[in-house]
C-alpha cells in the first residue's frame, strides 16, 4: 500500500480541544473509524495509546497518539467521491514545465 497522510490542525480553546477529543473518542468507540480530512481510518479493537508532554524553549506540546500494526492493505480507505476516486498521481515526475503545467491543471480540475 502506498503511503497516505492526512492531518487536521486548527487553533481553538482548551475546552473546544477537549470536546474535539471526546468526539474523536466517540467516533472510535461507536464506529471504529475516524475521518481525517477525506481519509476514513479504521481503528482496530487493540491499539497502542501514548500521551507525551514536551517543553522546548517557549513552546509546550501535549501529544496523544494511537498506533497499531497495519495487518491489511484496506485498513485506510478514501471516502467515496473524493478527488482520489478521479485523479491518479503520475508514476513519474513531469520532465518539462509545459508537462508540469498540464498535469497541475488536470489535478486542479478535480478539486
Amino acid at each position: 500500500m502506498s503511503q497516505v497522510k492526512a492531518s487536521n490542525k486548527r487553533e481553538m480553546t482548551a475546552a473546544a480541544a477537549a470536546s474535539a477529543l471526546r468526539e474523536l473518542a466517540d467516533q472510535i468507540e461507536r464506529h471504529e473509524t475516524v475521518l481525517v480530512q477525506d481519509v476514513k481510518v479504521r481503528v482496530p479493537a487493540k491499539v497502542e495509546f501514548k500521551v507525551k508532554y514536551h517543553h522546548k524553549h517557549e513552546r509546550e506540546k501535549l501529544s496523544v497518539k494511537l498506533s497499531w500494526p497495519s495487518a491489511r492493505t484496506d485498513d485506510v480507505g478514501i471516502e467515496s467521491d473524493s478527488v482520489f476516486d478521479h485523479y491518479t498521481v503520475p508514476s513519474s515526475p513531469p520532465h518539462d514545465f509545459k508537462q508540469l503545467k498540464k498535469e497541475m491543471q488536470h489535478c486542479l480540475f478535480y478539486f
